[in-house]
């Protein structure tokens, strides 16, 4: 695991990086009116936190199920070591819609994601992985439900999630071209300007604007901050892997993982396992730790630990934002 570095912040900075978190367009005068200082003092403290590397840029995480998508789903690979790299760069071209793949010290050698049009896909991948490549296991499961919970980042004061509150707006949302590559845009650069998206795609700035607006409104894409979790004193991911058993209610067991301090994204899953919780780690005693306290709940099975490096930009793009309602009243 990398060693941390420290980021000498204050109050008010981490303020600011929790607002463009909410929502990474947030313009600077409404967030210095909010946190009682001046537009140019909300951007010297941006500019800065940009040139020290703590925020590292903006993107968009995504409801696949507003765009059609019938299921996220995991999958975990056993991969020859002498084949991850070959492995990694077949997935990464031929799997649609991929996530990773991303290398696990486990006995897993390999982890990636994929959003998938049909639950029926998922079959269809893994056999066509077991034809191509030279895989000894694989595991895989489905998503069905995902909570995105950066407020447990013990740094980054984000408004919470109501666990209870589930979104059950799974219209298809009618995105068209012009939607499609409005997402793509944003997913690399969600403060990238509207006049700069009108030019790239030969449209009017106010189509941009309107397109935007209702992409948000809908809840198709919500608008990230990027920081690196390095600086913030993280070092690395924990993914782990829990098959809950028989007589416990899956959904209860995730009520007592929910406020585990830097648990930020849990899956409640079908296949393989029940629940996947994802967290950042200071050092190994950290993980260690995290580990026992959830393996402690009663009904919990741990079926796999898998340690992971952490990205500078983090979250990372176009990944699925919770299905679960956020809370954005003032606290």
């Amino acid at each position: 695991m990398a060693e941390t570095q420290s980021w000498a912040r204050d109050e008010i900075d981490t303020k600011i990086i929790g607002l463009l978190f909410e929502n990474a367009r947030r313009n600077f005068a409404e967030i210095g009116k909010e946190l009682g200082i001046s537009k140019n003092a909300v951007w010297s403290r941006y500019r800065k936190m940009k040139y020290e590397g703590v925020i590292t840029g903006a993107t968009v995480q995504i409801n696949f199920k507003r765009l059609g998508y019938d299921a996220v789903g995991t999958l975990l690979l056993d991969v020859e070591p002498s084949q991850l790299e070959q492995d990694s760069k077949y997935i990464e071209a031929n799997v649609p819609e991929v996530f990773g793949p991303f290398l696990s010290a486990s006995r897993y050698s390999l982890r990636a994601v994929v959003a998938l049009k049909t639950i029926s896909e998922l079959g269809k991948i893994k056999d066509d992985l077991r034809r191509k490549l030279c895989i000894e296991e694989i595991s895989s499961s489905i998503w069905t439900d995902v909570w995105f919970i950066p407020e447990n980042l013990t740094l980054l004061p984000i408004q919470p999630v109501d666990a209870n509150k589930k979104s059950v707006d799974n219209r298809v949302f009618d995105a068209d071209e012009i939607d499609l590559h409005l997402i793509s845009a944003l997913a690399k650069d969600s403060r990238l300007s509207f006049r700069t998206m009108a030019e790239q795609l030969g449209v009017s700035i106010d189509t941009v604007a309107r397109r935007c607006q209702k992409l948000n409104e809908e809840s198709v894409i919500m608008s990230r901050i990027q920081v690196n979790p390095f600086k913030i004193g993280y070092s690395a991911l924990a993914n782990f892997y829990l098959r809950i058993l028989p007589q416990y209610e899956v959904d209860t067991i995730i009520r007592e993982i929910f406020p585990t301090p830097d648990v930020f994204y849990l899956m409640k899953c079908n296949g393989d396992f029940n629940i996947c919780a994802m967290l950042m780690v200071k050092n190994v005693q950290d993980m260690l730790e995290t580990g026992d306290r959830i393996t402690r709940i009663p009904g919990v099975k741990r079926l796999e630990t898998v340690p992971g490096p952490l990205t500078e930009k983090w979250p990372l793009p176009r990944t699925y934002t919770s299905t679960f309602a956020r809370d954005t009243a003032a606290t």
